[in-house]
Order: C-alpha cells, then sequence, then structure tokens
C-alpha cells in the first residue's frame, strides 16, 4: 500500500483536515520531477510554502488537541475529587458513569494524538525523501532543522496517560484508588505499555 492511501485508512476521521496533505504535496514533486533538471525556481518555491504551511497546521493543531485533552482530564478529576469529598451528594451514581464515559473519551483521543503525530511525522519524511529523489534540490537536510525546532513528533503522552489510569482507578473502585488492582495489573507503567501498544504503527 502506497503511503498517501495508508496515511488515508489510519486518519481518525474527525481530524482529517488536519492531517498532513500528502497527496497535495506528492501532486507537487510530480510537477517538478516533470521538469526535470530545468524545473524552475518558483516550482521549488511553492512547494517549499506549502511544506511550511503543513508544518504549521499539524503543530497547531497537536498544541491545541493536547492542551484540550489535558484540560478535560484535569476538570474529570476535579469532579471525582469532590465526589470523593461528597459521597453522600445525589446524583453521584451518574456523575461516576458519565466521568468515566468522559475518560474513555479522552483516552482513545490521546491515542490517536499520538499516532496523529507519528503518521505526520513519518509523512513529512516521506515526502522530502520522495522531493530529493525526484527533483534536482535537496532539502530534506534544511526542513528537518525545522522539525527538530517544531518537535511535535516527540510529545510525551505518558504522564497524561499514567493520568487517566488513576482517574479510572478511582472511579472503578468507587472513589477509592485501589492499591491491590493497580500492583495486580503490573503498576501504571504496564497500563502505559499496554495503551501505548494499542497504536503501534506498521511501515
Amino acid at each position: 500500500m502506497k503511503f498517501g492511501a495508508h496515511l488515508q485508512s489510519l486518519q481518525y476521521s474527525e481530524w482529517r483536515f488536519y492531517y498532513l496533505d500528502y497527496d497535495a504535496l506528492k501532486k507537487q514533486v510530480k510537477q517538478m520531477a516533470a521538469a526535470g533538471a530545468s524545473c524552475p525556481e518558483p516550482l521549488e518555491k511553492e512547494f517549499i510554502d506549502i511544506l511550511d504551511k503543513e508544518l504549521q497546521k499539524v503543530v497547531s493543531f497537536q498544541a491545541i488537541k493536547s492542551g484540550e485533552l489535558n484540560s478535560r482530564a484535569q476538570h474529570c478529576e476535579t469532579i471525582i475529587d469532590n465526589i470523593v469529598k461528597n459521597p453522600t451528594a445525589t446524583p453521584q451514581v451518574t456523575r461516576i458513569s458519565r466521568v468515566e464515559e468522559e475518560l474513555t473519551r479522552i483516552t482513545a483521543e490521546t491515542n490517536e494524538l499520538a499516532k496523529y503525530a507519528r503518521l505526520n511525522y513519518t509523512g513529512f519524511l516521506k515526502i522530502l525523501k520522495k522531493h530529493d529523489k525526484h527533483t534536482s534540490y535537496h532539502l530534506r537536510a534544511l526542513f528537518i532543522q525545522k522539525l527538530n525546532a517544531n518537535p511535535f513528533y516527540r510529545e510525551n503522552f505518558d504522564p497524561l496517560i499514567l493520568k487517566l489510569s488513576k482517574l479510572y482507578d478511582t472511579v472503578r473502585n468507587g472513589g477509592e484508588a485501589s492499591r491491590k488492582a493497580v500492583a495486580s495489573d503490573g503498576g501504571a507503567q504496564s497500563f502505559v505499555r499496554r495503551t501505548t501498544s494499542m497504536f503501534t504503527i506498521f511501515f
């Protein structure tokens, strides 16, 4: 399967407009390759402009979404703390159920965001390789510096995953964190390993 189709097949549909537009960049490379060694400089500049805009799109979206997920997790923690402090308040069962549903959504989206970062990073590397191979310009080394200056692909989601695991544990034990459950489950690090394995990508 070609990478463009692979990328589309793994996209989270609700975020489809925020992924790297690999096909548009690939089309631009084909136009440049058709011109051969005489490829006009404006075409290269246009390619770089598109690449820069795509990078900013990806970086901005991930930063916004990451902040949103952390805020939602914090809100859940506040609600859980309130439930623990006021166990006789009503209707706590309904509130706990809603919080658990929200934690499930946050966890799923965190997995998708981690996959989003890895997919887009791979997309940038692949299109740069294709560009340098089929055109008379060499851009990869220069653009790698821009990627390093905007390291969205290095974001560590483990702290959020660990927080969610602890909140899950509290909710599922009626407001009491279960040490025994965590221990028998291999601890929080085990939760990270199991969760991150859900979004391992094969190329």
